[in-house]
């Protein structure tokens, strides 16, 4: 190869490395852009695709049911309400709902836990807005109601389903508050289509527990498995009683009786055990408190002194309030506060199914 030849073939060879350099870079831009496409793809991704939200390792909820007078009732006073009395009928007065509400209302929890009976005696839509709304309102988005008997006492609850849009039609659902599962069921028994083991509250029950096997539990309803009160216990819930304690639930909310009641922990026959459930029973939210012994004109306010239930461990009947739990991971705490703020009843236990935080 002469000169010439010689440098001609560098020449050519220089080009070459500079093609294969050119090349190398564009390769390198193009992995660039793409690993810059797919992180951007990524990142939309995860903005954009729907999350499950982390539940909060603690809520405190507030519970009450029999609320609110009609309207038209004396005793409303355009609001004011009846204080008390030493009359045996006026214990706690009347209608006092928006001293409830006022309770309720500025402890700002995070859940309305409305255990039944929002308005007396036939609950219009009109008693709904103007007596209910204004005392609790300000919680109706945060409100997890069940159906008390006064709210059948218009045509298929109707004035309840429009207040409170989204109850399912059945009257029982489940949600989370918290580490907690919730569970709503119907105790008007013969309207819900039962209560007793096979009926399709049951068998959606049994079904909705076995989904949630890891969770502490609380349930509630309106009509009182046990009580001491006006109309005492009733045994058209025991089957749901019995499934829920049989599967561990930790707390048991209910409504109707126009009083304030907690129970030691108790097993499914309703006899005290330590590794039971806790019951209360919650109808202080303004309408009327009384005793079991009061004849109060009649009707669903009409009985005789019943012997104390098994497992009572405290009833209060001569003042209004709510129940207030905090429900942590691995137990719960409450407080009874009447509308003066007294706590008047406290206490902590834990949750069966709790993860230590």
């Amino acid at each position: 190869m002469n000169a010439g030849e010689e440098e001609q073939a560098m020449d050519e060879q220089a080009m070459e490395e500079q093609e294969r350099a050119a090349t190398r870079a564009g390769n390198r831009r193009r992995t660039v852009r793409r690993v810059v496409a797919i992180a951007v793809v990524a990142a939309l991704v995860w903005w954009w695709w729907p999350r499950p939200e982390a539940r909060p390792a603690s809520v405190r909820v507030a519970a009450v049911g029999a609320v609110a007078c009609a309207s038209h009732d004396p005793r409303f006073a355009d609001g004011a309400g009846t204080p008390a009395t030493t009359d045996p009928d006026d214990l706690g007065g009347w209608c006092r709902q928006a001293e409830v509400g006022a309770l309720v209302t500025a402890a700002a929890p995070d859940a309305l836990l409305g255990l039944g009976d929002y308005v007396y005696e036939e609950p219009r839509g009109a008693d709904y807005r103007n007596v209910y709304d204004p005392a609790f309102g300000g919680l109706r988005g945060d409100t997890w109601p069940a159906i008390g008997n006064q709210e059948y006492k218009v045509h298929e609850a109707n004035t309840f389903h429009d207040y409170f849009a989204g109850v399912p039609d059945e009257g029982w659902y489940s949600y989370s508050l918290g580490q907690w599962h919730a569970v709503v069921l119907n105790s008007n028994c013969d309207i819900a289509g039962g209560c007793d083991e096979g009926s399709p509250q049951y068998q959606w029950l049994a079904a909705d527990l076995a989904a949630h096997p890891d969770r502490c539990v609380i349930a509630y309803w309106h009509h009182p498995r046990w009580s001491t009160g006006l109309n005492g216990s009733d045994d058209r819930t025991d089957d749901l009683w019995r499934l829920l304690a049989t599967e561990g639930a930790d707390v048991v909310l209910t409504g109707h009786e126009h009083d304030y009641e907690r129970f030691e922990p108790l097993d499914a026959d309703g006899l005290p055990d330590p590794e039971g459930v806790t019951s209360f029973v919650v109808g202080t939210g303004g309408q009327a408190v009384y005793a079991p012994d009061e004849v109060v004109g009649g009707g669903d306010l009409a009985g005789s002194r019943r012997a104390e239930a098994v497992g009572s461990a405290i009833r209060i009947d001569d003042r209004f309030g709510a129940l207030f739990l905090t429900l942590d991971p691995d137990s719960f705490s409450w407080q009874f506060v009447d509308i003066t703020g007294t706590v008047v009843d406290d206490g902590t236990a834990a949750c069966s199914k709790g993860q230590p935080q």
